[in-house]
């Protein structure tokens, strides 16, 4: 059993008119040769398999790769010259990539991270990143617009210099509200911005880390701002407001808004998310007669779903009354909301949302916070948390719970319990 160390190599002495070789008996795969005139260099063994197409089947190859020599007083890895803890290192991160099927001396993380700008990594990462986590082009595109605020500052710094000092810096920064040169009023900057390209900064790095970029993550460590909380659901008066407005224009049969109209009227009836009911197809709806009448159900592609997975939605039948206005208004397209100029295909946004809710006087009203209402007054009327969680197609019922929220008819309900038992108490105490 031998163990190469600085004080082994320094004892053994050439061959006679040969060159011999040692294997370390911790690190399998690493091993130093001894030629003729005592020159020693460090080696990794290894083995690929590789599918010879002309024979049709597998083949496994050996490679015996040198890659530095020995030099115990004045290592110089730049010049491939290592002492035994050095070699010892880097062979065995080679032959970690090799089990990775990666080739064994391409750059490690500090030649990578000492040529490769930031921005030129963000770029990669975005690409490797969205393939492997298989991630929906809405939400590459909100890191593309998060990337191009964030390269300006940060693009030229190489990856290996980049600093906690630098990345805590521009999140200060980030978080300070001023106008926009641009356009006078809009404004720049907030916490909640600020912490969310924080977050897309610290996942970027621990993909570098994965990529043996770099070996630490200077984002680590940067408290996130306090963000102010909203209230992400409408309460009674809001909804009806909501739909009064509704009912008026529907009335009147206003074309203009129509879509709008619709979408909003699916999102509180399912739930849905604004993706999926924008790019609804009309070949996942399927109808049948029930005690309550006509009565459906909604398959949803993985390629709208947020989980990228298959997800169902059961329809009352006024959401198939809805449903099938929509065919019929539709009726050349095969989506439910077609785009306005080509039919065949699907509507690129919902923007009447914007002229619409300030129409209602709801102008705080986001489109996604329809859903937060439909489930919480779900559970507020039935009680039944799992039940609204598989109706929302969450995987876990805790997501949920943070989705629903309790309003003042909830609290009075549970003071009013309150209450009762104090006077229950106090009435048998005499």
């Amino acid at each position: 059993m031998t163990v190469i160390t600085d004080n082994y190599l320094s004892s053994l002495k050439p061959g006679r008119g040969e060159t011999f070789e040692v294997y370390d008996s911790n690190l399998p795969g690493f091993g130093v040769t001894i030629g003729e005139d005592a020159n020693i260099e460090f080696f990794i063994k290894y083995q690929t398999k590789n599918w010879n197409s002309g024979l049709g089947k597998l083949e496994t190859t050996m490679h015996h790769q040198h890659f530095g020599a020995w030099d115990m007083d004045s290592p110089n890895p730049e010049w491939r010259i290592f002492n035994c803890d050095i070699a010892r290192g880097q062979a065995s991160l080679a032959l970690i990539r090799v089990r990775q099927n990666k080739s064994p001396f391409e750059k490690n993380e500090l030649e990578q991270g000492s040529t490769q700008k930031f921005s030129d990594f963000l770029d990669e990462f975005i690409e490797k990143h969205a393939a492997d986590r298989d991630l929906a082009p809405r939400t590459v595109s909100g890191y593309r617009e998060m990337f191009d605020q964030i390269k300006p500052v940060l693009g030229e710094v190489p990856l290996c210099h980049l600093t906690k000092e630098k990345i805590s810096a521009y999140h200060r920064d980030r978080s300070v509200v001023r106008p926009d040169p641009r356009t006078p009023k809009k404004k720049l900057g907030s916490r909640v911005r600020a912490n969310r390209e924080l977050a897309l900064i610290k996942c970027a790095l621990n993909r570098a880390i994965e990529w043996e970029y770099i070996k630490h993550n200077p984002a680590v460590g940067i408290t996130k701002f306090k963000e102010k909380a909203r209230d992400v659901w409408a309460q009674d008066d809001e909804v009806i407001k909501l739909m009064r407005q509704i009912q008026k224009d529907l009335n009147k049969g206003t074309v203009q808004y129509r879509a709008t109209i619709d979408a909003v009227r699916l999102a509180l009836l399912t739930g849905a998310r604004k993706q999926e009911i924008r790019m609804a197809e009309k070949k996942y709806f399927t109808f049948r007669q029930s005690e309550r009448g006509e009565v459906g159900i909604w398959k949803k592609p993985p390629y709208i779903t947020k989980s990228r997975q298959w997800e169902t939605s059961s329809l009352s039948p006024e959401t198939v009354k809805i449903i099938k206005q929509r065919m019929e208004l539709t009726a050349e397209s095969p989506w439910l909301f077609p785009h306005r100029k080509d039919p065949n295909k699907p509507r690129l946004d919902f923007t009447g949302w914007q002229k619409y809710r300030k129409k209602a006087n709801c102008e705080h009203l986001h489109f996604h916070d329809l859903r937060h209402t439909a489930s919480t007054h779900a559970v507020m009327e039935s009680g039944n948390v799992y039940d609204v969680s598989k109706a929302l197609d969450h995987k876990d019922v805790s997501t949920t719970e943070r989705y629903t929220h309790a309003d003042l008819r909830a609290k009075e309900k549970a003071a009013a319990c309150f209450e009762d038992n104090m006077l229950r108490w106090m009435e048998k105490a005499g």
